[in-house]
This record gives C-alpha cells, sequence and structure tokens, in this order.
C-alpha cells in the first residue's frame, strides 16, 4: 500500500498538537515561512494581492475542498523557504 500525504493528511497530524481546533492555526503553523509578517518570503495572488491563512482558505484547504495555489507550492518548496 502506498501513502500520500496531502494537507488534509497533515492537518489531521498537527491539530492535535493545537488547543484550538481551529484550521487557521495549523495552517500557520504547516506555512510559517510564508505568512510570517517578518519574514522575507511574500507569496501573492495573480492581482499581487499577499496571500493569508485566513478562516476561509484555511479550512477549504483542510477540508480538501480547494487546493493550494500553486504560487504557494512552489514557493513552500524552495530551498529559502526551507531553510
Amino acid at each position: 500500500m502506498q501513502v500520500i500525504l496531502n494537507y488534509k493528511a497533515y492537518y489531521e497530524a498537527f491539530r492535535i498538537g493545537v488547543i484550538d481546533d481551529g484550521y487557521t492555526p495549523v495552517t500557520r503553523v504547516l506555512f510559517f515561512p510564508l505568512f510570517d509578517p517578518k519574514g522575507s518570503i511574500i507569496v501573492c495572488d495573480e492581482n499581487g494581492v499577499p496571500y493569508e491563512a485566513g478562516n476561509k482558505n484555511s479550512s477549504a484547504w483542510c477540508k480538501g475542498q480547494d487546493t493550494i495555489p500553486k504560487n504557494i507550492k512552489t514557493a513552500i518548496g524552495k530551498k529559502e523557504t526551507l531553510s
């Protein structure tokens, strides 16, 4: 059997360690480099608006209702972000 990891699986694993069982805290933990206001990495949508870990997108990503935008996927995998 092959295990395929996705955002929902990460959410389920991380939510155990978060007191507030909401989606936003977990999204902020998982994508911290991209949502850190003091960070140097800013990921924007096609209109130049920075993405944020808000309740709407966090909930949609965690429930698998929306895919994580390609810009975020690309940014999170960069060497700069990982270090």
